[in-house]
């Protein structure tokens, strides 16, 4: 049976690989002294480029291969026509030959591989893209073992090192990959900036992220862009803002992606807190239909889980009225957070406080300060859990204005309110 083109052009790869090894020659040396790109003897060797005549001479030239080379490369394709016996081959060969000997045909495809080459340059290392995905994905895996100000100055930092290497020259593959990188980034960003109380950066920060994001034709990350901005809309008492946010998010989220889950619970909240009962239940009966199929808690920036369907009924049902309802949530989102205090922390406070407003509603002080406590206990500060808390307390407050258990709540708050503080000046003054 006759080699096929592509398996022809491996062989002189196979071939070349050979002598250079012989010769002691690195890639980078055999390029150097052949006068090409290190990177197009790499193709050349892995069979994925065609070597030119000029190529072979140059490699026979550099590695006195005796030959050997230019005999291999005789057999290589585009030197055969396809079909017919080897002398009618041949024969071909000897006019395309002369051909090349006129110039004719050498310029053309001397042409076509230099602006091959050039489309490969790059000053980007492989080691660069490396270390920024692993810094990316330990962002979203670890989110909750920062706080809100080391991951403002880290996540700002690797962001800003994106932005100065796409300044640099690289392969359009490789600018793609940075664009993603810098969106996912900003994302991380957008939602520190939004657990600092930094409202306008975590809306720059998350349309600096869209943009990215829209530019790789990414559209996950344009989907979880909208759900940073819709969470921070309804935390500033903005909910027609934050429905547009989720329905944007919703328009681009691919389908049964975890940013599609999380986008619904945001459309049951944001429905919820204009009022709006059947869209808000209708949205919460798709996300409990959507969550089945993930697991009761995943840990993580970018993920979704059956327990945030819970969560959201339990806000929902909170801005709703139906206080009764909240509760049987509440308490069966804190039983899975229950599990793994730790996992996700700023959750698990906020669920509690939302369970804690519904015993307050439902005229249990005692209760309702019991798991305000819980909450403020977490090990990781967020500006929502001081919000949430806040709001525990006034409704506390305008039952029982002189109770001893609500002046422990407050005193607790103002404990918590400056390790927030704290942590807020701490990332601050190191990202300076």
């Amino acid at each position: 049976m006759e080699a096929t083109p592509d398996q022809e052009q491996h062989a002189f790869g196979v071939v070349l690989a050979l002598w250079r090894n012989r010769r002691k020659m690195t890639k980078r040396a055999l390029a150097e002294a052949m006068g090409y790109d290190r990177s197009y003897i790499s193709h050349i060797e892995s069979g994925r480029y065609r070597a030119s005549e000029d190529f072979v001479r140059r490699a026979e030239a550099a590695l006195s291969a005796a030959g050997e080379l230019w005999r291999s490369w005789q057999d290589a394709p585009g030197r055969q026509l396809s079909g017919g016996d080897r002398t009618n081959r041949r024969d071909a060969l000897r006019l395309g030959t002369a051909l090349v000997a006129g110039g004719l045909l050498a310029r053309a495809e001397d042409e076509a591989w230099e602006l091959t080459r050039r489309s490969e340059q790059t000053d980007l290392g492989a080691a660069s893209l490396a270390r920024l995905r692993e810094a990316v994905s330990g962002y979203g895996r670890d989110y909750a073992r920062y706080s809100a100000g080391e991951l403002w100055q880290d996540a700002r930092r690797d962001r800003h090192h994106v932005a100065q290497l796409l300044e640099g020259r690289m392969t359009l593959r490789q600018r793609r990959e940075l664009y993603v990188t810098a969106a996912w980034l900003s994302l991380v960003i957008a939602w520190a900036a939004h657990d600092r109380g930094d409202v306008r950066a975590a809306l720059a920060y998350a349309s600096d992220a869209r943009h990215h994001a829209d530019q790789a034709d990414h559209a996950e990350a344009v989907a979880w862009s909208w759900d940073v901005a819709a969470t921070t809309w309804l935390y500033e008492e903005q909910p027609d803002q934050a429905l547009r946010a989720a329905q944007h998010g919703m328009a681009a989220a691919p389908a049964n992606s975890a940013a599609q889950v999380r986008l619904t619970g945001q459309l049951a909240r944001a429905h919820a807190r204009l009022g709006h009962t059947t869209p808000a239940d209708e949205a919460l009966g798709r996300l409990r239909r959507q969550a089945e199929r993930y697991p009761a808690h995943a840990a993580g920036l970018f993920t979704a889980d059956a327990v945030r369907a819970l969560s959201a009924a339990a806000t929902s049902s909170l801005w709703l009225g139906h206080y009764e309802q909240a509760r049987m949530f509440g308490a069966q989102a804190m039983e899975v957070y229950e599990q793994d205090p730790t996992a996700s922390p700023t959750r698990r406070a906020i669920t509690a406080l939302d369970l804690g407003i519904a015993c307050a509603r439902l005229g249990d002080p005692e209760e309702a300060v019991a798991h305000g406590l819980i909450a403020l206990t977490t090990s990781r500060q967020a500006v929502a859990i001081a919000t949430r808390s806040s709001a525990l307390c006034q409704i506390l407050e305008h039952a029982d204005p002189n109770s001893a258990v609500i002046a422990q709540l407050r005193q607790r708050m103002a404990e918590s309110a400056l390790r927030r503080s704290n942590e807020i000046t701490d990332g601050s003054r190191c990202a300076g």
